[in-house]
């Protein structure tokens, strides 16, 4: 499943599976992933790829991490992707207090 000659990042393949299989409704929302031990074995890549591929679909939104508890696919898709054409100038700024509490 993982190519490693692809020139593709593992933690993006990985990420990648994860999210067709959400896509697909094998995780639905609401639903918790299994464990990052288990994702690791499932995918035959290390733990740390995996933490980077759960923090690749948690930037998108699919999913949210609870501590000490694991990851569930987002109940709706917080953030919607945005595409920016090439050579445009992009500007972004770390979220107030009170935003990140929003």
């Amino acid at each position: 499943m993982i190519d490693y000659s692809s020139g593709v990042p593992v933690y993006r393949q990985v990420a990648a599976a994860i999210r067709d299989d959400i896509t697909a409704g094998r995780y639905r929302p609401g639903a918790w992933l299994p464990s990052e031990s288990q994702l690791s074995q499932m995918y035959e890549v290390g733990r740390d790829t995996v933490r980077e591929a759960l923090a690749h679909l948690r930037a998108e939104g699919r999913i949210t991490t609870v501590r000490k508890r694991g990851s569930m696919v987002a109940t709706e898709p917080t953030r919607e992707p945005h595409h920016v054409p090439g050579g445009a100038r992009v500007i972004t700024r770390m979220p107030t207090p009170d935003e990140r509490r929003d």
